[in-house]
């Protein structure tokens, strides 16, 4: 019910700044079954894959005010404050027509409403970075190892966020494949040599007369 309030509120906002674009606007309808379908969101891993791949159309989008930003954000991410979004000149660095803009927060509240707020200027494009940089932190910078019990997926999955890990904090330079762990038989010592004399020659019988 929430964003139901917050949908028709934004729609009464951004009608007030459309300065004449005759762009196709998705209704309230449509906005809510794309957010409940998830449809709008993008997880950690794929956000990270699209930064570690240089994807040229990316722009990331920190909604939170300035003193947020400056202490910790996505690298390469862009500022710009949820109330100063619909600014022409914010919009021109967001662009739908020529970036795939994600937005993040610290969760999803002010990024969902960004989100919001770009697609009904009728911009198809655009992702909300699902869980915002607590999810981004926790499983992207600080991933933890699934209980022994867990599925292989989940294995997977942790191992795939330990590469991750080990690029965004500067361990690892690329994500090609590596090992996540030294082979017990590199961390066992090389086997001495053992030294042998060589064994006398028998003595060699005299021959007779």
């Amino acid at each position: 019910m929430n964003r139901i309030f917050l949908i028709i509120g934004l729609l009464a906002f951004v009608s007030c700044h459309r300065e004449g674009k005759e762009t196709e606007m998705p209704s309230p309808q449509q906005l809510l079954l794309e957010i409940y379908q998830k449809q709008s969101f993008a997880s950690v891993e794929q956000v990270a894959n699209w930064i570690i791949n240089k994807d040229p159309s990316l722009v990331l989008v920190d909604v939170r005010q300035p003193a947020e930003f400056k202490q910790f954000s996505l690298p390469g991410a862009i500022n710009i404050p949820l109330g100063e979004l619909l600014s022409q000149e914010n919009r021109k660095q967001i662009d739908c027509e020529k970036f795939k803009p994600v937005f993040f927060s610290n969760d999803d509240l002010q990024s969902e409403k960004a989100w919001m707020l770009h697609r009904r200027l009728g911009c198809a494009s655009g992702y909300v970075m699902k869980g915002g940089l607590n999810a981004w932190v926790s499983a992207i910078l600080a991933p933890q190892e699934p209980p022994q019990t867990a599925s292989e997926e989940a294995f997977e999955l942790y191992r795939f966020r330990q590469a991750l890990a080990k690029y965004f904090t500067g361990g690892s330079k690329a994500l090609g494949p590596e090992p996540f762990a030294t082979p017990v038989a590199e961390q066992l010592p090389a086997p001495k040599k053992i030294q042998t004399k060589p064994k006398p020659k028998a003595a060699e019988e005299e021959e007779g007369c």
